[in-house]
């Protein structure tokens, strides 16, 4: 059995792929989910907000379409356990989206995150400013493994 629970969003999941800030915080936990540690889940959604922010690396340059397509097989290979978009949860992740001011695809976390009473970690501090105090999510910078 798995230990501690986390939804991951896709900031986090860009960083086990891309050389960024706090890199190696995203890759423990990664490598805390392989050993079993810990068990990771996201919506359905982060797939594709994940290849997005990959697309942009490969847009800018920074990476080549080869590397791209790899990670999107490599990611694609993480038995992260997705949650299923379902209506009650946009319903939901709506009214947080305009309360806070943040966008539908972020409400859907803090959503999924209510619903499965699971902390959100996340690397997006704009995102974790405007909503830390309100709901239960860390910023990747702080998450002790």
């Amino acid at each position: 059995m798995r230990g501690r629970k986390y939804i991951v969003d896709a900031s986090v999941a860009v960083k086990w792929f891309i050389p960024e800030d706090y890199s190696e915080i995203a890759l423990r936990i990664l490598e805390g989910f392989k050993d079993l540690r810990i068990t990771l889940y996201a919506p359905d959604s982060m797939k594709l907000e994940f290849i997005n922010a990959i697309r942009k690396y490969y847009i800018r340059g920074i990476i080549t379409g080869d590397l791209m397509n790899s990670i999107l097989e490599e990611m694609r290979k993480i038995p992260i356990n997705y949650v299923e978009i379902d209506w009650e949860l946009v319903v939901e992740a709506l009214k947080i989206a305009v309360k806070n001011n943040i966008t539908v695809y972020d409400a859907y976390y803090i959503a999924t995150s209510q619903k499965h009473n699971i902390q959100v970690v996340t690397a997006d501090e704009k995102f974790y400013n405007t909503i830390a105090k309100k709901y239960n999510v860390i910023l990747l910078k702080n998450f002790k493994i």
